[in-house]
């Protein structure tokens, strides 16, 4: 009951959200912890397993926010003085570091100091960026049909890999060997980035609008827009999960430590669990709207598995970051 009286003190008809929720669709109870962090929604966002959240405001450019006290700790914008209309957004997976893009500029930042660390730009439109562990690899996906793979140490550019259409999403394992790629081919790529060295493809029925790599590169999750998606065992080349269906198209996946668990966020406020080895759904939940009365109009944009064991992250295109819990 604790969960329903905070939604229903600060966001109005949320009680009415969680009982039509719970007996009409089947989904657990409300987030336990709400931060706003845009009054006018969000362009993008990304979450850190050690509590940080990145987001593109529509109205205020980036701003990287501490979820432990909700405080908002550093702004960045591209060009000083104005906020800047970024396109995506990047958290390293230890959360030590930040990646910000508008159409042709991306800049590095340090979440411990807040300062920039690095600056490019880019040869085209960029629609996705990437992030490796402690910031050493950054995988660009661009509206040229190319994904660019840069050395930050070095400053420059190790590979070039190409698709027949605009690559609209990226994803990178952690150490930052391995790369994903979907496009409006229809085509999701993995690939060896050091020489941009193909391994896999898997074709779609629609364009490729979300990838996404486990931390290790055991599991990589492809989706189409508005059609299954499909979790891969990437050894094997074999999908042994389909998620979803044309109603929504998957929007945000994180997938646990272990890699025994991930989370699927859609364009219809809902978040998935789901239990690889098990190939089961653990449960299911709804991100509140700002109000009962108005359309939804809101997305799933970031999800990751939070510090406290049994609790989940996410963040919602209308602003709001939401912590729920479920039983581990």
């Amino acid at each position: 009951m604790k969960t329903v009286t905070y939604l229903a003190t600060h966001f109005p008809h949320a009680r009415m959200l969680i009982l039509l929720c719970v007996s009409l669709a089947g989904c657990n109870e409300g987030p336990t912890q709400t931060w706003e962090q845009a009054r006018q929604g969000l362009y993008a966002a990304d979450l850190s397993s050690n509590g940080y959240s990145l987001v593109a405001s529509i109205h205020h450019g980036g701003s990287l926010w501490r979820l432990s006290d909700g405080e908002r700790i550093y702004n960045w914008n591209i060009t000083k003085g104005s906020y800047t209309n970024l396109v995506d957004v990047a958290l390293s997976p230890e959360g030590k570091f930040a990646a910000t893009a508008d159409d042709r500029r991306l800049v590095l930042w340090s979440t411990e100091t807040g300062k920039s660390l690095h600056f490019w730009n880019t040869p085209s439109d960029i629609l996705s960026i990437a992030v490796s562990e402690n910031g050493l690899f950054i995988f660009i996906g661009m509206k040229n049909f190319n994904a660019i793979y840069i050395d930050v140490a070095q400053g420059g550019i190790l590979s070039t890999v190409s698709h027949e259409g605009s690559v609209r999403a990226v994803a990178i394992s952690d150490n930052g060997d391995t790369g994903l790629t979907g496009s409006d081919d229809k085509t999701a790529k993995m690939w060896r980035l050091k020489d941009g060295h193909l391994l896999r493809s898997w074709a779609h029925d629609n364009l490729v609008n979300y990838v996404s790599l486990s931390g290790k590169g055991k599991w990589a999750l492809t989706s189409g827009q508005h059609s299954e998606a499909d979790l891969w065992d990437i050894e094997n080349n074999k999908s042994v999960i389909k998620i979803g269906g044309r109603r929504a198209s998957i929007s945000a996946v994180s997938f646990s430590a272990d890699e025994k668990r991930f989370l699927v966020g859609n364009t219809a406020r809902e978040i998935t669990l789901w239990d690889i080895n098990t190939k089961t759904k653990l449960g299911r939940w709804i991100a509140p709207k700002r109000s009962m009365w108005k359309p939804a109009g809101a997305r799933i944009v970031a999800v990751a598995f939070g510090q406290n064991k049994g609790h989940f992250l996410a963040t919602s295109s209308n602003g709001l970051s939401l912590e729920f819990a479920y039983s581990d």
